[in-house]
């Protein structure tokens, strides 16, 4: 991640929101509507993080697993909202 620009001082609340967002998903399984605020939540972390790879110019081998993962993020999300 400093390869993207990422202070170090950064990296804990970075962790922490993957950590609250695993526990998102998780709650949502039991609480209506909290699954559509997650997956939203999880698209829009991982849109800044392919922003993040391509402002540095990052290939693909780097680019790919945060773009794999926002696709599927977004399948998530629209399939949240849609139930």
């Amino acid at each position: 991640l400093t390869r993207l620009g990422v202070p170090l001082d950064r990296m804990p609340t970075l962790a922490a929101v993957k950590l609250l967002a695993v526990a998102g998903l998780v709650v949502g399984f039991f609480v209506d509507r909290v699954h559509v605020l997650v997956g939203v939540c999880l698209v829009l972390y991982f849109a800044i993080a392919v922003t993040a790879h391509v402002r540095v110019r990052d290939g693909i081998r780097h680019t790919a697993p945060a773009f794999v993962v926002l696709t599927v993020s977004v399948a998530f999300a629209l399939a949240a909202i849609g139930s």
